[in-house]
């Protein structure tokens, strides 16, 4: 797997996106702010990402902005997982009925 940046990301995305498995991420903004005022404040994170070709978004907070980053990684990717399956479902159902 290749992680390609195309922003300043926090975290090193190659060695986490490599831990996901088998998909091509390309990472082309992140931005980072807080939702809350204070040393312990919620950070948010929103990232727009290509997975595997497909144009997704992922968003995920936290105190933490790596683990924030990581939380929008996985949300995109788990919107490219329920992607591939409804396309494939999509497939599956005209092969059947012959449209």
């Amino acid at each position: 797997m290749r992680v390609r940046v195309g922003a300043t990301v926090p975290v090193d995305f190659q060695k986490h996106a490599e831990a996901m498995g088998g998909h091509q991420i390309e990472v082309m903004s992140l931005s980072l702010r807080s939702l809350t005022p204070g040393r312990d404040s919620v950070g948010q994170v929103f990232l727009q990402t290509k997975v595997d070709g497909k144009s997704l978004s992922g968003n995920g907070a936290s105190t933490d902005i790596v683990e924030a980053s990581a939380r929008a990684l996985v949300h995109a990717l788990n919107k490219a997982y329920h992607a591939d399956r409804l396309e494939a479902t999509s497939l599956n159902s005209i092969y059947l009925w012959g449209v």
